[in-house]
């Protein structure tokens, strides 16, 4: 993924751009959940350790950024075969980049309150196969 598209002039183009951001982020949510995730529990590690947010940030963000750069991606496509002659003027290199910074900055504020607010975190609940949010009142309020 990543090397194809850097190693590649012709696919270093607007679809290409936003697949080797999402390739990236992809690798990163990589190694945070194969490394931070699987930590032996300590202190650091805790629910009350100076780490946990940060780590519940970083990894919030990456998640939702990937969601989101699916998102665009789709958009790019869905405009590429219903506007064919239409896609440049829609998506250029300038606005691809734009796009992505948006993706970014939103998905970084979006987690926000993670990092602010006592009482949000989330963790994957593996009975329910799903994400949930701190039984607290602050957990409940970003939910």
């Amino acid at each position: 993924g990543i090397t194809s598209v850097i190693g590649s002039k012709r696919q270093f183009c607007r679809f290409g751009i936003l697949c080797l951001c999402l390739a990236t982020n992809n690798s990163l949510i990589l190694v945070l959940y194969s490394t931070w995730y699987d930590c032996p529990f300590s202190e650091l590690y805790e629910s009350e350790g100076m780490l946990y947010p940060i780590r519940e940030y970083v990894g919030g963000t990456f998640w939702i950024v990937g969601i989101r750069l699916h998102l665009l991606i789709s958009i790019n496509r869905f405009i590429a075969i219903i506007y064919p002659f239409k896609l440049h003027k829609y998506f250029h290199a300038k606005g691809t980049a734009i796009a992505v910074f948006v993706v970014i900055l939103a998905s970084a504020l979006q987690c926000a309150p993670i990092i602010i607010l006592d009482g949000v975190w989330f963790c994957f609940d593996k009975g329910l196969m799903q994400w949930i949010f701190a039984p607290t009142r602050n957990g409940k309020i970003y939910e």
